[in-house]
């Protein structure tokens, strides 16, 4: 979760920092209202995205002398000698707390503003009003909209006192749905009111909306410097309830500029490339996966798929301190040492166990295992006892797959051996103590197996 929120305040961050930079004194508000909401969700379900991205890995390998070196020492890091750091549950738990709290009440707010708009249109008048419903209020205040509900003062709107432009301009927050925008906000907000991030794009869509019915205003009547004069006028108005679109000057400033600039068409395509460019830069950056392509293995790299940390010239010094040792030179068979030629000795590793490394499987090899038939499977050390698909890809921490021998005499027999571990089992796993036995092995002999199991 930690990692999902960070890239996806790390997207979000990119792209408001480009609206305020390049897009936020340009005049094009439909083109900002778009930029705005897909950044929203964009930063969203991006980081939910794995588009899996393969990179070919070309390991070049120089044994010295004739002795191959097999290493698969990245599938076998060393094992910790001591324990894990110790969690703070107690901070965990405050801090799940803490969130819950907070969430509860702007939930509770989020409510109660939605009930408080509910219980104006349950129990004042209402009149249809074009495209709108009008709800007569008492008192006086001005005019503010939500949903196709335009909220006026009863008082002013029977005297004639509220203008025509201010009814276009509330009128165009309805016709737009500006106030579907708003609740997709504060939706959000409620479970992510710590995102400073998410308040920032609250005000610069709210503000853009105001933009856009300023925009409708003057392509009815033509005549902005009459608008700005009106727009100065209410200055001192009262603020209006939250979750609705209303006729605000905390930005006069910005919006009375605004009225006055003019983009051009160039400016206009330039704008709309460069943004382009920006939203395939953050798939890339916040939507894509690597996937390491391993190469096939030969007779001198295998595939990290063994759980053995293989060394090569140790076996002479191995021999000259403990004496005469067994070779383990095919199933079942092994040969003293002394009995091997010297050209065979110089094919003799030293094998110590180790765990298996912590990796979770690909979709690929996810997919690939499914088929039960060609695997006989462990999970926990436990003989699967229910579909694979029962368990999540992500829920394995660690897994191993060993070529079944008995399959190329038996070809019922399942072909692989495959041993999965959840995270909590992989945990207790690497607490436990490995093996110290050190294993003689005839070199040919791993190759053969490691191919195999690849």
């Amino acid at each position: 979760m930690m990692v999902y929120l960070v890239e996806a305040s790390g997207c979000l961050l990119l792209a408001l920092g480009f609206y305020k930079l390049v897009l936020e004194t340009e005049r094009v508000p439909q083109f900002k209202r778009f930029y705005l909401l897909a950044s929203l969700l964009g930063s969203a379900l991006l980081p939910l995205l794995s588009i899996e991205v393969d990179y070919a890995a070309v390991v070049p390998v120089s044994p010295p002398r004739s002795l191959p070196v097999i290493t698969a020492s990245t599938a076998a890091p060393t094992v910790p000698t001591s324990s894990s750091p110790q969690t703070l549950p107690d901070a965990g738990q405050g801090i799940a707390l803490l969130y819950g709290v907070m969430t509860l009440l702007f939930i509770g707010r989020f409510s109660s503003n939605l009930l408080r708009l509910r219980r104006q249109i349950a129990t004042y008048p209402q009149h249809a009003f074009h495209s709108a419903t009008l709800v007569l209020l008492p008192g006086q205040g001005l005019p503010y909209a939500f949903l196709h509900y335009l909220f006026v003062s009863e008082t002013a709107y029977r005297k004639g006192e509220v203008e025509a432009e201010v009814l276009t301009h509330e009128l165009a927050h309805v016709r737009q749905y500006h106030s579907l925008d708003i609740l997709l906000l504060e939706v959000i907000l409620c479970v992510g009111w710590f995102n400073p991030l998410l308040y920032w794009l609250k005000r610069a869509m709210q503000l853009n909306h105001e933009f856009l019915a300023d925009e409708a205003v003057n392509q009815c009547y033509h005549n902005v410097p009459k608008y700005q004069q009106l727009l100065l006028r209410k200055l001192a108005v009262a603020t209006s309830p939250a979750l609705t679109s209303t006729l605000t000057f905390h930005a006069t400033k910005q919006r009375l500029l605004m009225m006055t600039k003019h983009t051009s068409d160039a400016t206009r395509w330039l704008l709309g490339s460069s943004t382009t460019a920006l939203f395939g830069l953050l798939i890339l950056l916040f939507g894509t996966t690597a996937l390491q392509v391993v190469p096939p293995p030969t007779a001198v790299q295998a595939a990290p798929t063994h759980p053995y940390s293989i060394s090569g010239g140790e076996a002479e010094a191995i021999i000259r301190r403990e004496g005469d040792k067994p070779v383990l030179v095919g199933k079942g068979l092994k040969k003293p040492y002394s009995s091997l030629s010297a050209a065979d000795k110089q094919w003799v590793l030293v094998v110590r166990q180790a765990h298996p490394a912590r990796r979770t499987p690909t979709p690929t090899q996810w997919a690939q295992w499914q088929a039960q038939s060609k695997y006989a499977v462990w999970v926990d050390e436990r003989p699967l006892q229910h579909p694979l698909d029962s368990y999540q890809r992500t829920d394995i921490a660690a897994f191993m797959k060993n070529y079944n021998r008995a399959h190329t005499q038996h070809p019922d027999q399942p072909m692989f051996h495959l041993k999965l571990w959840t995270r909590a089992a992989y945990a207790q796993l690497l607490k436990s103590p490995l093996d110290t036995t050190l294993t003689l092995m005839f070199l040919p002999n791993i190759a053969h197996t490691l191919r195999a199991a690849k």
